[in-house]
């Protein structure tokens, strides 16, 4: 596979050792292995970021170009897969991103790496993600087709564009004006949504939160832009939100089935639906739909 996959870690090779054997399933030619450096005192954290870099460290039996990143001190979640995630886009124009903790199925890095090409001058389509949260809350009906757009940034498993993050502000410096010209109402619907993101995002801004989504997120939203969605999960995430050193709380945002949905396009791979528990039938409402999403189903 050509496409490079980035994978970032930090404190967890139990999970890291998993998300990087799934890669012998496709070969990647290129991989970009980023890691942050232990907390100051925290010996846990020496010993475990020493066992991740002997994982990233290890030998491939496939011919691939490897390329690290390691930081010198301790820079947070949010620090890191920005920084991290910009370095690599400084050598590849897309790129598949996973965290220590999301464990990809075969067909994830076929999924990406077709639809990667597909829309890679769309400007409409900011980024590709494996994660479908809309089955736990709204019934869908994808009449056989496989992804999706809606504007929904799910991360465990995705990939972009350097197009698309060249225009990510992790500063957050445009929040407020996006509030002010209702941005944010054409995203949630909602000013009970709005101010629960906004309020998140003053918490980010103000260093009360270590996370990088939440601000790729905003990027999004800034320029409109959509993600498209996998009907399945080829992503598994082996972590736990709770133990998860950043994210957003799971009341800022309205539930999947209230943000807007695109209609899907015909887009067939084999076993996408490999898991069981993930082959259903959904059932959507239909929902107004702004003109240019409109466009990509034509």
């Amino acid at each position: 596979m050509d496409v490079p996959v980035m994978i970032c870690g930090f404190n967890r090779p139990e999970t890291l050792g998993r998300v990087v054997d799934a890669l012998r399933h496709v070969k990647p030619s290129r991989l970009y292995f980023v890691l942050d450096a232990p907390r100051d005192g925290n010996q846990s954290d020496t010993r475990c970021v020493e066992e991740c870099k002997k994982i990233f460290g290890r030998k491939f039996d496939w011919p691939c170009k490897i390329y690290r990143n390691y930081a010198e001190k301790n820079m947070g979640c949010g620090k890191r897969m920005t920084s991290g995630i910009s370095w690599v886009f400084e050598h590849e124009d897309r790129a598949i991103i996973l965290e220590d903790d999301c464990v990809p199925h075969p067909s994830f890095f076929q999924f990406c790496d077709e639809l990667l090409e597909r829309y890679k001058d769309d400007s409409r389509v900011g980024m590709i993600a494996a994660e479908c949260e809309h089955f736990r809350k709204t019934k869908m009906n994808f009449y056989g087709d496989s992804y999706y757009f809606d504007r929904m940034c799910l991360v465990w498993g995705w990939a972009t564009w350097a197009r698309a993050w060249k225009l990510h502000d992790p500063m957050l410096k445009v929040v407020d004006r996006m509030v002010e010209t209702d941005v944010m109402m054409n995203v949630f619907g909602e000013r009970k949504y709005v101010k629960r993101w906004s309020d998140n995002i003053m918490r980010i801004r103000a260093g009360k939160r270590s996370t990088w989504a939440a601000a790729w997120a905003t990027t999004l939203y800034r320029e409109n832009m959509l993600v498209a969605h996998s009907v399945a999960n080829p992503v598994v995430n082996v972590g736990q939100r709770t133990s998860s050193r950043a994210g957003v709380s799971g009341d800022v945002f309205p539930s999947p089935g209230e943000m807007n949905i695109v209609r899907c396009e015909q887009y067939c791979l084999e076993d996408m639906l490999y898991m069981s528990k993930w082959r259903k039938t959904f059932k959507y409402p239909r929902i107004t739909l702004n003109r240019i999403w409109k466009a990509l189903c034509r």
